[in-house]
Protein backbone atom coordinates (compact mmCIF):
# COMPACT_ATOMS: atom_id res chain seq x y z
CA UNK A 1 0.00 0.00 0.00
CA UNK A 2 1.37 3.40 -1.02
CA UNK A 3 2.38 5.88 1.67
CA UNK A 4 1.54 9.41 0.56
CA UNK A 5 3.98 11.96 1.93
CA UNK A 6 4.13 15.72 1.48
CA UNK A 7 7.21 17.75 0.66
CA UNK A 8 8.40 21.30 0.06
CA UNK A 9 11.49 22.15 -1.96
CA UNK A 10 13.13 25.05 -3.77
CA UNK A 11 15.26 22.79 -5.96
CA UNK A 12 13.73 20.82 -8.82
CA UNK A 13 16.78 18.57 -9.44
CA UNK A 14 16.62 17.43 -5.81
CA UNK A 15 12.93 16.52 -5.94
CA UNK A 16 13.55 14.73 -9.22
CA UNK A 17 16.35 12.72 -7.59
CA UNK A 18 14.16 11.76 -4.63
CA UNK A 19 11.27 10.75 -6.89
CA UNK A 20 13.62 8.59 -8.92
CA UNK A 21 14.95 6.85 -5.81
CA UNK A 22 11.42 6.16 -4.50
CA UNK A 23 9.81 5.03 -7.75
CA UNK A 24 10.01 1.32 -6.83
CA UNK A 25 9.03 1.74 -3.17
CA UNK A 26 5.67 2.20 -1.44
CA UNK A 27 6.43 5.89 -0.73
CA UNK A 28 5.20 8.74 -2.92
CA UNK A 29 5.99 12.42 -2.17
CA UNK A 30 3.60 15.17 -3.28
CA UNK A 31 5.80 18.23 -3.69
CA UNK A 32 4.61 21.75 -2.90
CA UNK A 33 6.42 24.88 -4.03
CA UNK A 34 4.85 27.32 -1.58
CA UNK A 35 4.65 27.15 2.22
CA UNK A 36 0.98 28.13 2.09
CA UNK A 37 0.16 25.10 -0.07
CA UNK A 38 2.02 22.80 2.33
CA UNK A 39 0.08 24.22 5.29
CA UNK A 40 -3.24 23.63 3.52
CA UNK A 41 -2.35 20.00 2.83
CA UNK A 42 -1.16 19.41 6.39
CA UNK A 43 -4.27 21.01 7.85
CA UNK A 44 -6.35 18.51 5.89
CA UNK A 45 -4.23 15.71 7.41
CA UNK A 46 -3.33 14.44 3.96
CA UNK A 47 -0.01 12.98 5.14
CA UNK A 48 1.77 11.92 8.31
CA UNK A 49 5.29 12.56 6.96
CA UNK A 50 6.65 15.68 5.28
CA UNK A 51 10.02 16.30 3.63
CA UNK A 52 11.54 19.78 4.02
CA UNK A 53 14.14 20.04 1.25
CA UNK A 54 15.39 23.62 1.35
CA UNK A 55 18.99 24.60 0.67
CA UNK A 56 19.48 27.52 3.04
CA UNK A 57 19.62 28.27 6.76
CA UNK A 58 15.86 28.85 7.00
CA UNK A 59 15.19 25.11 6.76
CA UNK A 60 15.52 24.68 10.53
CA UNK A 61 13.24 27.57 11.44
CA UNK A 62 10.58 26.30 9.02
CA UNK A 63 10.85 22.75 10.34
CA UNK A 64 10.48 23.94 13.93
CA UNK A 65 7.35 25.95 13.11
CA UNK A 66 5.86 22.97 11.29
CA UNK A 67 6.54 20.50 14.12
CA UNK A 68 4.86 22.85 16.60
CA UNK A 69 1.85 23.37 14.33
CA UNK A 70 1.51 19.70 13.35
CA UNK A 71 2.76 17.51 16.22
CA UNK A 72 1.35 14.31 14.69
CA UNK A 73 3.44 14.71 11.53
CA UNK A 74 7.04 13.49 11.21
CA UNK A 75 9.42 15.83 9.37
CA UNK A 76 12.56 14.97 7.40
CA UNK A 77 15.15 17.61 6.46
CA UNK A 78 17.14 17.44 3.23
CA UNK A 79 19.79 20.13 2.81
CA UNK A 80 23.29 20.75 1.47
CA UNK A 81 26.55 20.26 3.34
CA UNK A 82 26.84 24.00 3.97
CA UNK A 83 23.76 23.94 6.20
CA UNK A 84 23.90 20.34 7.47
CA UNK A 85 23.63 20.37 11.29
CA UNK A 86 22.28 17.33 13.13
CA UNK A 87 21.90 19.15 16.46
CA UNK A 88 19.85 21.95 14.93
CA UNK A 89 17.71 19.37 13.16
CA UNK A 90 17.02 17.63 16.47
CA UNK A 91 16.14 20.92 18.17
CA UNK A 92 13.83 21.73 15.26
CA UNK A 93 11.98 18.45 15.86
CA UNK A 94 13.05 16.64 12.69
CA UNK A 95 12.93 12.85 12.81
CA UNK A 96 15.60 12.50 10.08
CA UNK A 97 18.17 14.61 8.23
CA UNK A 98 20.10 13.68 5.10
CA UNK A 99 22.57 15.44 2.82
CA UNK A 100 21.22 16.53 -0.54
CA UNK A 101 24.39 15.13 -2.11
CA UNK A 102 24.00 11.71 -0.47
CA UNK A 103 24.05 8.62 -2.66
CA UNK A 104 20.85 7.08 -3.95
CA UNK A 105 21.47 4.10 -1.65
CA UNK A 106 21.62 6.40 1.40
CA UNK A 107 18.45 8.18 0.31
CA UNK A 108 16.67 4.89 -0.21
CA UNK A 109 17.77 3.51 3.17
CA UNK A 110 16.76 6.70 5.04
CA UNK A 111 13.36 6.99 3.38
CA UNK A 112 12.56 3.28 3.77
CA UNK A 113 13.49 3.38 7.47
CA UNK A 114 11.24 6.41 7.96
CA UNK A 115 8.46 4.67 6.04
CA UNK A 116 8.73 1.54 8.16
CA UNK A 117 8.69 3.61 11.33
CA UNK A 118 5.57 5.44 10.17
CA UNK A 119 3.86 2.19 9.21
CA UNK A 120 4.51 0.77 12.67
CA UNK A 121 3.14 3.92 14.32
CA UNK A 122 -0.05 3.68 12.28
CA UNK A 123 -0.44 -0.03 13.02
CA UNK A 124 -0.02 0.63 16.72
CA UNK A 125 -2.94 3.06 16.54
CA UNK A 126 -5.11 0.56 14.68
CA UNK A 127 -3.96 -2.66 16.30
CA UNK A 128 -7.14 -3.09 18.29
CA UNK A 129 -10.48 -1.33 18.61
CA UNK A 130 -10.31 -2.41 22.27
CA UNK A 131 -6.90 -0.92 22.97
CA UNK A 132 -8.25 1.20 25.85
CA UNK A 133 -9.93 -1.72 27.62
CA UNK A 134 -8.54 -3.54 30.63
CA UNK A 135 -6.12 -6.35 29.67
CA UNK A 136 -7.81 -9.73 29.41
CA UNK A 137 -7.64 -12.35 32.15
CA UNK A 138 -5.66 -15.50 31.41
CA UNK A 139 -6.92 -18.79 32.84
CA UNK A 140 -4.59 -21.76 32.38
CA UNK A 141 -5.98 -25.26 32.85
CA UNK A 142 -3.48 -27.86 34.02
CA UNK A 143 -3.33 -31.42 35.29
CA UNK A 144 -0.83 -34.20 35.84
CA UNK A 145 -3.05 -36.81 34.22
CA UNK A 146 -4.19 -37.21 30.64
CA UNK A 147 -7.86 -37.86 29.94
CA UNK A 148 -8.98 -36.07 33.07
CA UNK A 149 -11.16 -33.57 31.19
CA UNK A 150 -8.90 -30.54 30.66
CA UNK A 151 -9.98 -29.90 27.09
CA UNK A 152 -13.63 -30.53 27.94
CA UNK A 153 -13.43 -27.95 30.72
CA UNK A 154 -11.45 -25.48 28.58
CA UNK A 155 -13.99 -25.53 25.74
CA UNK A 156 -17.06 -25.33 27.96
CA UNK A 157 -15.60 -22.77 30.34
CA UNK A 158 -14.82 -20.55 27.35
CA UNK A 159 -18.32 -21.04 25.96
CA UNK A 160 -19.85 -20.27 29.36
CA UNK A 161 -18.00 -16.95 29.54
CA UNK A 162 -19.52 -15.88 26.22
CA UNK A 163 -22.98 -15.97 27.82
CA UNK A 164 -22.02 -12.61 29.36
CA UNK A 165 -21.04 -11.34 25.88
CA UNK A 166 -17.35 -11.51 26.68
CA UNK A 167 -14.82 -12.02 23.90
CA UNK A 168 -13.08 -15.29 24.69
CA UNK A 169 -10.03 -16.92 23.13
CA UNK A 170 -8.99 -20.54 23.61
CA UNK A 171 -5.29 -21.27 23.17
CA UNK A 172 -4.53 -24.91 22.47
CA UNK A 173 -1.08 -25.13 24.08
CA UNK A 174 -1.11 -28.92 23.93
CA UNK A 175 1.10 -28.35 20.93
CA UNK A 176 1.71 -31.90 19.76
CA UNK A 177 -1.70 -33.52 20.23
CA UNK A 178 -4.17 -30.75 21.02
CA UNK A 179 -7.87 -31.49 20.53
CA UNK A 180 -9.59 -28.12 20.99
CA UNK A 181 -10.38 -27.85 17.27
CA UNK A 182 -11.73 -31.42 17.29
CA UNK A 183 -13.97 -30.71 20.29
CA UNK A 184 -15.47 -27.77 18.39
CA UNK A 185 -15.67 -29.65 15.08
CA UNK A 186 -13.64 -27.07 13.18
CA UNK A 187 -10.66 -27.15 10.83
CA UNK A 188 -8.68 -23.94 11.32
CA UNK A 189 -6.74 -22.78 8.30
CA UNK A 190 -3.99 -21.34 10.51
CA UNK A 191 -2.50 -22.42 13.84
CA UNK A 192 -0.08 -21.26 16.52
CA UNK A 193 2.73 -22.49 14.27
CA UNK A 194 1.63 -20.10 11.49
CA UNK A 195 1.34 -17.21 13.96
CA UNK A 196 4.93 -17.79 15.11
CA UNK A 197 6.18 -17.81 11.51
CA UNK A 198 4.16 -14.82 10.32
CA UNK A 199 3.72 -12.47 13.30
CA UNK A 200 6.20 -13.13 16.10
CA UNK A 201 9.09 -11.24 14.46
CA UNK A 202 7.01 -8.08 13.92
CA UNK A 203 7.17 -5.02 16.14
CA UNK A 204 3.37 -4.79 16.17
CA UNK A 205 1.80 -8.24 16.24
CA UNK A 206 -1.70 -9.12 15.07
CA UNK A 207 -3.61 -12.27 15.88
CA UNK A 208 -7.11 -12.09 14.40
CA UNK A 209 -6.21 -13.73 11.08
CA UNK A 210 -4.88 -16.75 12.97
CA UNK A 211 -7.99 -17.18 15.12
CA UNK A 212 -10.82 -19.51 14.11
CA UNK A 213 -14.12 -17.76 14.83
CA UNK A 214 -16.41 -20.43 16.24
CA UNK A 215 -19.06 -17.75 16.78
CA UNK A 216 -19.13 -14.01 17.39
CA UNK A 217 -17.58 -14.26 20.85
CA UNK A 218 -15.70 -17.57 20.98
CA UNK A 219 -12.47 -17.80 18.98
CA UNK A 220 -9.67 -20.36 19.08
CA UNK A 221 -6.04 -20.53 18.04
CA UNK A 222 -5.34 -24.16 17.32
CA UNK A 223 -2.36 -26.39 18.00
CA UNK A 224 -0.05 -27.14 15.03
CA UNK A 225 -1.42 -29.58 12.48
CA UNK A 226 1.62 -31.86 12.79
CA UNK A 227 3.38 -32.89 16.05
CA UNK A 228 6.86 -32.07 14.73
CA UNK A 229 5.85 -28.42 14.17
CA UNK A 230 5.63 -28.04 17.95
CA UNK A 231 9.42 -28.29 18.18
CA UNK A 232 9.93 -24.78 16.79
CA UNK A 233 7.57 -23.12 19.29
CA UNK A 234 9.30 -21.76 22.40
CA UNK A 235 8.24 -20.23 25.67
CA UNK A 236 9.02 -16.77 24.30
CA UNK A 237 6.55 -17.40 21.47
CA UNK A 238 3.80 -18.45 23.90
CA UNK A 239 4.49 -15.46 26.14
CA UNK A 240 4.24 -13.04 23.20
CA UNK A 241 1.05 -14.71 21.95
CA UNK A 242 -0.66 -14.45 25.34
CA UNK A 243 0.37 -10.81 25.74
CA UNK A 244 -1.08 -10.06 22.30
CA UNK A 245 -4.34 -11.86 23.08
CA UNK A 246 -4.72 -9.93 26.36
CA UNK A 247 -5.13 -6.75 24.34
CA UNK A 248 -7.87 -8.26 22.16
CA UNK A 249 -9.93 -10.53 24.40
CA UNK A 250 -11.64 -10.35 27.78
CA UNK A 251 -10.85 -13.95 28.72
CA UNK A 252 -8.07 -16.23 27.45
CA UNK A 253 -8.41 -19.93 28.28
CA UNK A 254 -5.21 -21.97 27.85
CA UNK A 255 -5.36 -25.76 27.51
CA UNK A 256 -1.99 -27.32 28.37
CA UNK A 257 -0.21 -30.66 28.22
CA UNK A 258 -0.24 -33.08 31.16
CA UNK A 259 3.43 -32.66 31.99
CA UNK A 260 5.79 -29.80 32.73
CA UNK A 261 7.69 -28.31 29.81
CA UNK A 262 8.77 -24.82 28.81
CA UNK A 263 5.61 -23.71 27.00
CA UNK A 264 3.32 -25.01 29.72
CA UNK A 265 5.36 -23.31 32.43
CA UNK A 266 5.12 -20.00 30.57
CA UNK A 267 1.34 -20.44 30.30
CA UNK A 268 1.22 -21.02 34.07
CA UNK A 269 3.50 -18.07 34.74
CA UNK A 270 1.40 -15.71 32.58
CA UNK A 271 -1.92 -16.84 34.05
CA UNK A 272 -4.11 -14.80 36.36
CA UNK A 273 -5.79 -18.03 37.43
CA UNK A 274 -4.55 -21.63 37.31
CA UNK A 275 -7.20 -24.34 37.40
CA UNK A 276 -5.52 -27.58 38.45
CA UNK A 277 -7.76 -30.52 37.69
CA UNK A 278 -7.67 -33.61 39.85
CA UNK A 279 -9.50 -36.87 40.34
CA UNK A 280 -10.28 -38.96 43.41
CA UNK A 281 -7.55 -41.54 43.11
CA UNK A 282 -4.30 -41.56 45.07
CA UNK A 283 -1.81 -41.41 42.15
CA UNK A 284 -3.55 -38.35 40.67
CA UNK A 285 -3.72 -36.64 44.07
CA UNK A 286 -0.07 -37.44 44.81
CA UNK A 287 1.09 -35.99 41.49
CA UNK A 288 -1.20 -33.00 41.94
CA UNK A 289 0.44 -32.27 45.29
CA UNK A 290 3.87 -32.49 43.64
CA UNK A 291 2.80 -29.97 41.01
CA UNK A 292 1.43 -27.62 43.68
CA UNK A 293 4.78 -27.79 45.51
CA UNK A 294 6.60 -27.03 42.26
CA UNK A 295 4.37 -24.04 41.56
CA UNK A 296 4.93 -22.89 45.14
CA UNK A 297 8.70 -22.93 44.56
CA UNK A 298 8.11 -20.75 41.49
CA UNK A 299 5.96 -18.25 43.37
CA UNK A 300 2.79 -19.29 41.53
CA UNK A 301 0.85 -21.20 44.19
CA UNK A 302 -1.35 -18.21 45.01
CA UNK A 303 -2.87 -18.51 41.52
CA UNK A 304 -3.84 -22.17 41.89
CA UNK A 305 -7.42 -23.38 42.31
CA UNK A 306 -8.31 -27.06 42.52
CA UNK A 307 -11.13 -28.45 40.39
CA UNK A 308 -12.44 -31.97 40.92
CA UNK A 309 -13.24 -33.80 37.69
CA UNK A 310 -15.97 -36.45 37.39
CA UNK A 311 -17.36 -35.67 40.81
CA UNK A 312 -20.04 -38.02 42.18
CA UNK A 313 -22.20 -37.77 45.29
CA UNK A 314 -20.91 -40.97 46.84
CA UNK A 315 -17.43 -42.25 46.22
CA UNK A 316 -16.36 -45.56 47.76
CA UNK A 317 -12.70 -44.64 47.59
CA UNK A 318 -11.16 -41.26 48.48
CA UNK A 319 -13.53 -38.57 49.77
CA UNK A 320 -13.51 -34.89 48.84
CA UNK A 321 -12.29 -34.05 52.34
CA UNK A 322 -9.41 -36.50 52.10
CA UNK A 323 -8.45 -35.06 48.71
CA UNK A 324 -8.35 -31.54 50.16
CA UNK A 325 -6.16 -32.78 53.00
CA UNK A 326 -3.70 -34.43 50.60
CA UNK A 327 -3.57 -31.40 48.31
CA UNK A 328 -3.34 -28.91 51.15
CA UNK A 329 -6.01 -26.63 49.68
CA UNK A 330 -9.79 -26.63 49.22
CA UNK A 331 -11.59 -27.65 46.04
CA UNK A 332 -12.87 -24.54 44.28
CA UNK A 333 -15.23 -26.45 42.00
CA UNK A 334 -16.61 -29.88 41.21
CA UNK A 335 -17.53 -30.95 37.68
CA UNK A 336 -20.17 -33.69 37.59
CA UNK A 337 -19.51 -37.07 36.00
CA UNK A 338 -21.90 -37.14 33.02
CA UNK A 339 -20.14 -39.20 30.35
CA UNK A 340 -23.10 -39.33 27.97
CA UNK A 341 -23.46 -35.55 27.86
CA UNK A 342 -19.72 -35.06 27.34
CA UNK A 343 -19.56 -37.72 24.61
CA UNK A 344 -22.53 -36.21 22.76
CA UNK A 345 -20.96 -32.76 23.05
CA UNK A 346 -17.66 -33.94 21.54
CA UNK A 347 -19.35 -35.90 18.76
CA UNK A 348 -21.53 -32.93 17.82
CA UNK A 349 -18.70 -30.42 18.11
CA UNK A 350 -20.81 -28.20 20.36
CA UNK A 351 -20.10 -27.22 24.01
CA UNK A 352 -22.61 -28.78 26.39
CA UNK A 353 -23.13 -25.39 28.07
CA UNK A 354 -24.73 -24.40 24.74
CA UNK A 355 -26.66 -27.60 24.02
CA UNK A 356 -27.50 -28.82 27.56
CA UNK A 357 -27.35 -25.72 29.79
CA UNK A 358 -29.73 -27.18 32.41
CA UNK A 359 -27.69 -30.31 33.12
CA UNK A 360 -25.68 -30.72 36.31
CA UNK A 361 -22.35 -30.63 34.46
CA UNK A 362 -23.24 -27.36 32.70
CA UNK A 363 -24.42 -25.77 35.95
CA UNK A 364 -21.16 -26.85 37.61
CA UNK A 365 -19.24 -25.06 34.86
CA UNK A 366 -21.21 -21.83 35.31
CA UNK A 367 -20.78 -22.07 39.09
CA UNK A 368 -17.03 -22.46 38.64
CA UNK A 369 -16.94 -19.11 36.84
CA UNK A 370 -18.78 -17.50 39.77
CA UNK A 371 -16.31 -19.03 42.21
CA UNK A 372 -13.33 -17.76 40.22
CA UNK A 373 -14.79 -14.25 40.09
CA UNK A 374 -15.49 -14.28 43.81
CA UNK A 375 -12.00 -15.49 44.62
CA UNK A 376 -10.52 -12.86 42.32
CA UNK A 377 -12.16 -10.16 44.44
CA UNK A 378 -10.89 -11.73 47.68
CA UNK A 379 -7.39 -12.65 46.48
CA UNK A 380 -4.47 -10.83 48.15
CA UNK A 381 -1.87 -8.95 46.14
CA UNK A 382 -0.07 -11.29 43.75
CA UNK A 383 3.50 -12.33 44.33
CA UNK A 384 6.21 -11.76 41.77
CA UNK A 385 6.74 -15.11 40.00
CA UNK A 386 10.21 -16.56 39.96
CA UNK A 387 12.02 -17.42 36.75
CA UNK A 388 10.56 -20.63 35.34
CA UNK A 389 13.67 -21.13 33.21
CA UNK A 390 15.53 -22.09 36.38
CA UNK A 391 13.26 -25.11 36.81
CA UNK A 392 13.84 -26.18 33.22
CA UNK A 393 17.61 -26.05 33.67
CA UNK A 394 17.44 -28.04 36.89
CA UNK A 395 15.25 -30.60 35.18
CA UNK A 396 17.63 -30.96 32.26
CA UNK A 397 15.57 -28.90 29.81
CA UNK A 398 16.80 -26.22 27.49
Amino acid sequence: MKQNWLGISDRFPLTEKIDSVLQYTDISVQWQRAKEDLHKKLQKQEASVAVVAIDDDSVYELCQKLTVAYPDVSFMIVTSESYFDIRRAMRAGASDIILAAASEEDFLETFKAAGQREYQKNQAKLVSPNRFKEPGQIMTIASTKGGIGKTTLAVNLAAAYTKDMKRVAIVDANLQFGDVALFLDCKPRKTIYDWVKEEYHKTVRKVDQHMYHYDDYLHIIAAPQRPEFAEVITGDHIRALLQTLKQEYDIIIVDTQSYLEENGLVALEQANHILLMTYLDLPTLKNGKMLINTLDSLGLKHKVNMVLSRAVKRNKGVTDEAAEEVLGMPLLGRIADMKNIVLASVNEGKPFVYTHPRTKIAKDTFNLIKSVLQQREERPKEQTPKNTRKLLKVGGGK
